[in-house]
């Protein structure tokens, strides 16, 4: 249930102090790529900041960020039990919304971030997020109908509540792009707060000039709309484009117009756009990029659709498809942490895409799976083009977990197989990045020193397949320098592998072995390949999420042009030594 207003979470946030300044984000399409490019901009200057956006896209706690890098599972539920602990307390009622955008306030204020990126959950005047008590910037984005039921039926009225967001003497940056009436309902309601608005578009924005042909135009005024935020809160940086050019280039916005390789998945190898248009305004958006990009030669499109309840799915669906099209459609299970959030079914998705002219026998009957139905999608499409749009939502219960955390759970089913005591498991962290056995311990190392007052560990203890030694310590914990004398190994060999009976997967060691033997930090085409297929939402394989980090850390490192971090061969690495 959604229940809008702001006195649960000022009651949440009453003794919680904001000593960091915030630019806050409203509108109905743009606002996560505005908040994407602001982080960029502040991270190519060094500026500690904090990132809150919704809904997440995998776990809870990938809504925040602190310089550009999630928090951990850890922290977040530290935090969390905090927010929940108070809130039972004082027995606020509060909502999941007001209990998420309280914990990332708390994990912002630990961090002592120096800025927040703050995107508005729904509207603006009601929002939880609207609790900020230090607002340097606000924001307002394109605006157009979406959520009628709590913002009003009209644009106007929809944008009288984005605009409840100003405050007096607080600058507004606002797209230019939107209507006249939109923009004059914004003009009457800061004259009333007494906040200065500047309307801004490509023509405003010397940095979205000179990037202009690697641009789509949504993305122009979304830029523009962030440069300008940027420009108000640091005019010392206005005109350093250069360096925002690069962080912009290498800016990664997962689930907006993402290219993906599902090879792994399906044997397709060409690449899937991906994109998580849930409103006319953003279908009208990913159409465009569609029809100029992937409708060449009129080759018709393959599309995997999901939708919420709820949603206008006939405007979207007139949208983006043509006749000829071909569309399977798949259900999302259960939101964390927002349980109003419930599928359209797959067979009312499959009806109306039916009418607008995709044939019957073109059509995939329903899917509880995404794999199956990308399975179908890549024979229906063959080499042409196929999209995955609507509502991002997890389609499998054990897609949930991440393969550190199913470890996790797997060892504490297990009482640790006796390595530690049951007494530990609160303290357990998963690290979350890692695309390799390399990168396992390597990322897990550097977690640990991260966590535990920058102090590196004097041993480790790895659990894993006995097969598996050579591979890990000899080959892992040898590249990286760290001593193996000081190195601990636990091995459980699955069936058919200890008594050699499972030939296919002891040659798969072998190889395995060998080739980290000829390439010990995965740097060549084959390993760091790998690396890339499997990771289709762009996982940072940054070792430090900031350059101060890294420094104090003495981790010697090389960061490539293709914006992967090394260990520099050859040279002496902190954990080496003893503390």
């Amino acid at each position: 249930m959604i229940d809008l207003g702001l006195a649960r979470i000022t009651a949440l946030l009453k003794h919680t102090p904001q000593t960091w300044r915030a630019i806050h984000v409203a509108g109905t399409n743009g606002k996560g790529s505005i908040c994407a490019y602001l982080t960029a901009m502040l991270r190519a200057k060094n500026v500690s900041c904090g990132r809150f956006t919704s809904p997440h896209l995998i776990d809870r706690w990938d809504c925040i960020t602190v310089n550009d890098g999630a928090v951990s599972e850890a922290k977040f539920r530290h935090f969390e039990d905090l927010v929940k602990k108070r809130n039972e307390e004082q027995r606020l009622g509060a909502s999941e919304f007001e209990l998420l955008t309280a914990t990332a306030f708390e994990i912002f204020e630990s961090e002592k971030v120096e800025v927040g990126v703050i995107e508005v959950g729904l509207g603006g005047t009601l929002d939880a997020t609207n609790a900020l008590r230090q607002k340097s910037v606000t924001v307002i984005s394109k605006i157009g109908l979406d959520h009628q039921s709590f913002l009003g039926s009209t644009l106007e009225e929809i944008a009288s509540q984005k605009a409840g967001i100003m405050r007096a003497g607080v600058p507004c940056v606002v797209d230019g792009s939107n209507s006249r009436s939109v923009l004059d309902v914004i003009n009457d309601y800061a004259a009333i707060t007494g906040a200065t608005v500047r309307f801004v578009g490509p023509q405003t924005s010397e940095l979205v000039q000179d990037m202009h042909d690697e641009l789509e135009p949504h993305q122009r005024q979304n830029l523009a709309c962030a440069h300008g935020a940027f420009r108000l809160a640091y005019p010392q940086y206005a005109h350093d484009t250069g360096v925002f050019t690069r962080a912009i280039r290498e800016m990664v916005w997962p689930g907006r117009l993402q290219l993906l390789d599902i090879e792994r998945l399906t044997g397709r190898k060409a690449a899937v756009l991906l994109d998580g248009a849930h409103n006319p305004q953003s279908a009208e958006v990913l159409a465009a990029y569609v029809d100029k990009h992937l409708r060449t030669d009129s080759k018709p499109v393959t599309y995997v659709l999901a939708a919420s309840e709820g949603k206008d799915l006939t405007e979207i669906l007139k949208l983006l498809l043509r006749p000829g099209d071909s569309v399977a459609a798949v259900e999302f299970g259960a939101v964390d942490g927002m349980p109003w959030v419930k599928p359209m079914k797959s067979n009312s998705i499959l009806d109306l895409a039916a009418e607008l002219g995709v044939a019957v026998s073109s059509r995939l009957d329903a899917h509880a799976s995404v794999q199956s139905a990308l399975e179908w999608a890549t024979r229906t499409a063959n080499e042409g083009p196929l999209v995955i749009a609507g509502s991002l939502g997890p389609t499998r219960k054990e897609t949930r977990l991440s393969e550190a955390r199913s470890y996790a759970n797997l060892a504490t089913a297990n009482s640790f197989f006796g390595i530690i005591p049951e007494s530990s498991s609160p303290k357990v962290v998963c690290e979350g990045r890692a695309l390799d056995s390399y990168s396992n311990v390597l990322l897990s190392l550097i977690q640990f020193w991260q966590g535990h007052g920058n102090v590196w560990p004097e041993q480790i203890t790895i659990v894993s397949h006995a097969f598996k030694r050579e591979r890990l310590v000899d080959c892992h914990c040898g590249a990286i320098g760290f001593p193996l004398d000081r190195v601990n190994f636990v091995g459980i060999d699955p069936p058919g592998m200890a008594d050699g009976t499972n030939e296919a997967a002891a040659k798969g060691v072998v190889e395995a072995v060998t080739q980290w033997l000829e390439d010990p930090h995965g740097k060549g085409n084959v390993l760091a390949g790998k690396r890339k297929k499997r990771n289709p939402w762009g996982v940072s394989q940054l070792l430090f999420s900031t350059e101060e980090g890294r420094k104090r850390s003495g981790v010697r490192s090389e960061i490539r042009k293709d914006g992967q971090e090394y260990l520099s061969e050859g040279s002496p690495q902190p954990w080496s030594y003893s503390n």
